[in-house]
């Protein structure tokens, strides 16, 4: 999970332990090891301010920790099975959670310690394990892909479903979900099963410019004008890692980083040059 405005990096292992890194000094800050089931890595995201880190476990528990030390501050059961997917909205006040069988949860959160205090479940299922969830800048919509490779939408306080088209116009406050028609140039590439999308991200360049940071299973990244709603929208891609890149984020100005699925390797990217600035394991 990455934090743009203050540079925050945190990386999870499968044991449970977390680690975090000041990206823009290159160096580790902090680093804990939570009570864990061992079930998987855990799922990250930073809230919006930079204060708390939510985890989600394989034991459908969901822990908030403080952002700067990594120290436990709550913990609730959420989910009968591991939770594998975690967004909080642009206002901070929510959490969705994803877990393996499909479900999506919001949590709504204490405004001044981010504790959660009530889960809602949406109404229908993913296609399989969740893998990315968005929310709109207004708080009232979520998107959310799948390993079934399904894009799904609900409205959250209804918590049904919902058709495309009632979210066509919606201004989406982040873009990790892969699949999605704001990203169809980067699904539509001709490399094959290889490079299928597996993370996104926006990001901006040292010019302001939005950019759109997809990883693939192939090992590769791709920086795309945004939207890429085109085949062809395509400004760069690089084969960096040894395994399918298992997440990517915006860590500072023009800045980004990505990690490998095979071995934790991290990578630190320039997107002026749009070239690898520097890599650390």
């Amino acid at each position: 999970a990455t934090h743009a405005r203050t540079g925050l990096l945190v990386c999870a292992a499968a044991d449970g332990s977390l680690q975090s890194w000041h990206a823009r000094a290159r160096a580790p800050q902090c680093a804990c090891v939570l009570v864990t089931d061992g079930l998987g890595a855990p799922a990250l995201a930073i809230d919006p301010s930079g204060a708390y880190v939510a985890v989600g476990l394989g034991s459908g528990d969901i822990a908030v920790l403080g952002a700067l030390d990594l120290r436990e501050h709550f913990r609730a059961h959420v989910s009968s099975t591991r939770i594998t997917s975690v967004a909080y909205s642009a206002d901070g006040r929510a959490l969705a959670l994803g877990d393996a069988g499909g479900t999506v949860w919001v949590l709504a959160l204490r405004s001044y310690d981010g504790a959660p205090v009530r889960a809602l479940e949406l109404t229908g299922r993913c296609a399989g394990a969740v893998r990315a969830i968005d929310w709109d800048a207004t708080g009232e919509f979520l998107r959310a892909n799948s390993d079934g490779r399904d894009l799904r939408h609900w409205a959250v306080r209804s918590a049904e479903p919902c058709r495309p088209s009632a979210v066509r116009d919606c201004v989406w406050a982040s873009a990790s979900c892969p699949l999605t028609w704001a990203s169809r140039g980067a699904s539509d590439r001709d490399e094959g099963a290889a490079a299928r999308p597996t993370c996104a991200a926006l990001a901006a360049n040292e010019h302001e410019r939005t950019l759109l940071l997809v990883g693939d299973e192939g090992g590769g990244l791709a920086v795309y004008a945004y939207p890429s709603a085109t085949p062809g929208a395509e400004r760069r891609r690089v084969v960096a890692h040894g395994g399918a890149v298992l997440a990517v984020g915006t860590c500072g100005a023009a800045s980004a980083a990505s990690v490998d699925s095979h071995d934790g390797c991290i990578l630190l990217w320039s997107l002026g040059s749009q070239s690898r600035a520097n890599e650390d394991r």
